[in-house]
């Protein structure tokens, strides 16, 4: 782009000169400070000619250096948006690209996470499951053992007898069945968490690309308005140089690009017309 090597070429010149500025100030600096000095009557040190020559010098090396500075930021800003807008379509792609590993990571993981967090629901419930069929069992084969003795009935009583038996044995069965799956509950409720950290991982490196794509796509039609403004802004000259003033009084067209004009007024279109003018 023409106006981003001008500037790069302007901001290299200004750059030197600012150092020259520098160097200049430094120099006036010392020679202020080693200037004779005068007294007045009351025996208090003045300044002489050559001290208020050197510090007027300084001065407007200082200012001179000011105006060099705010050149160069101004440069630097619209060099930062040039090359921000020349490498947008680029970035737009590399971020696209990004933005969609990331979302088949996202399916992949939460898949993945969708297993682990199934087969440990399914282990978990199937003990609450058997807990509460065992507790169950248990009460039952409690009040039939009650009700046996009770009646006397020694066959009553033998099958309360064998289904309470069942159902101790039943527990320790569950027992070890829960210390054998306990290791393996552990890993799967571990192994779920480091799911879900990479899924967040996943889907905040989506997200990020997908503000790097937007960003991008804004930078690239905030460019596009700033031309149509400027478009708009010629034929608004126009219109003040005929005489045109009252409709315009309250226009206020924004722009984006840093360093363009700022808001298009009828101020703005007024000095446009006198700077085209002169």
């Amino acid at each position: 782009m023409q106006e981003l090597d001008e500037l790069k070429q302007e901001l290299e010149s200004l750059t030197a000169e600012h150092e020259a500025l520098g160097l200049r100030y430094a120099e006036l600096q010392e020679a202020e400070d080693a200037a004779p000095k005068n007294w007045n009557h009351l025996a208090m040190p003045v300044g002489s000619p050559e001290f208020y020559e050197a510090q007027k010098q300084r001065m407007e090396v200082g200012g001179q250096q000011q105006h060099v500075e705010s050149r160069m930021a101004w440069i630097g800003r619209r060099v930062q948006y040039l090359e921000q807008l020349a490498g947008a379509d680029a970035e737009i792609g590399k971020a696209q690209e990004i933005e969609q590993a990331a979302a088949q990571r996202v399916a992949r993981i939460g898949e993945g996470l969708s297993r682990v967090v199934g087969q440990l629901e399914e282990l978990q419930a199937g003990e609450v499951q058997g807990a509460e069929r065992r507790q169950q069992a248990e009460q039952e084969a409690a009040q039939a053992l009650a009700a046996a003795t009770a009646s006397g009935d020694s066959k009553a009583l033998k099958a309360a007898q064998a289904a309470m038996e069942a159902v101790i044995v039943e527990g320790r069965d569950a027992r070890a069945r829960q210390e054998a799956n306990a290791p393996v509950i552990a890993a799967l409720e571990a192994e779920a968490e480091a799911q879900r950290q990479q899924l967040t991982a996943a889907q905040g490196e989506q997200k990020k690309a997908a503000f790097a794509v937007n960003a991008a796509q804004r930078l690239k039609k905030g460019a596009e308005w700033d031309q149509a403004v400027s478009v708009l802004a010629g034929i608004g000259a126009d219109l003040v140089a005929l005489g045109v003033g009252y409709p315009l009084t309250y226009l206020k067209v924004p722009t984006f690009a840093p360093g363009g004009g700022g808001d298009v007024t009828l101020y703005s279109l007024q000095l446009q017309h006198q700077q085209a003018a002169a």
